[in-house]
């Protein structure tokens, strides 16, 4: 099945983007029709990811702890994102997730920032975990 919903994709997307007349695409329409394919490949790996690990309840923490992954999301004094200590971007965090969910794993995702990063930062990134079905996102705090 997975194989057929991408090849229904790449041929939705062919006739979306198919040049009006009897022509061949130019090579820019070849470029965005491959930089929707590889996005949207993307997206469906995310999507199996999350529907694989939906079908499980988490089991808790003290229990389990194998089976869960922590990741540190951190924003630095100018507002950018880093993945355990490391400068990351948004499709790096999706990724991250999708694959410990891909393991079997559940992520564990721990939040810290400076008083000075912007709510819509934050909002954005809780957004993005709600998204990924992220089941346990905690904040660290200073006393």
């Amino acid at each position: 099945m997975k194989a057929s919903l991408t090849v229904w994709i790449i041929v939705l997307l062919a006739c979306q983007h198919a040049p009006a007349e009897d022509r061949a695409p130019s090579k820019s329409e070849v470029q965005f029709l491959r930089a929707d394919i590889t996005r949207l490949e993307s997206r469906i790996k995310e999507l199996e990811a999350i529907l694989k690990a939906k079908g499980v309840l988490p089991p808790p923490k003290a229990q389990n702890p194998e089976a869960w992954t922590e990741v540190e999301a951190r924003f630095d004094k100018d507002g950018n994102l880093q993945l355990d200590g490391k400068p990351a971007t948004d499709q790096e965090l999706r990724q991250r997730i999708a694959a410990i969910f891909q393991s079997g794993k559940f992520p564990e995702v721990r939040i810290a920032a400076p008083a000075a990063v912007s709510f819509p930062k934050m909002q954005t990134l809780l957004t993005t975990l709600g998204e990924l079905g992220v089941p346990n996102v905690s904040f660290a705090t200073r006393g």
